[in-house]
């Protein structure tokens, strides 16, 4: 497969994905209720380098607000590496 074939499938899986996290996402604030677990740092990790990675993630609101959520919280900061250029 070509490049663009490749990305064209990649980008519809993370779309697919992206609303199976807004539908979740639909119901309450974090992906196990209203108060951040475990599941929500382990998902929001694939999404650490989504700024440098430009990945959509803006086209799904819901998705965003959550990642958002997460990404502003102290510990993350903490933690988050520093930005590398890709």
């Amino acid at each position: 497969p070509s490049a663009s074939s490749a990305l064209e499938q990649l980008t519809s899986s993370f779309h697919r994905w992206c609303r199976v996290l807004s539908h979740t996402l639909s119901h309450s604030d974090y992906l196990v209720g209203n108060q951040l677990s475990c599941a929500d740092l382990s998902v929001a990790c694939a999404f650490m380098y989504e700024r440098a990675a430009q990945l959509p993630v803006g086209e799904h609101d819901a998705v965003l607000s959550w990642l958002r959520r997460v990404q502003d919280r102290a510990s993350w900061v903490a933690t988050e590496p520093s930005a590398q250029p890709m």
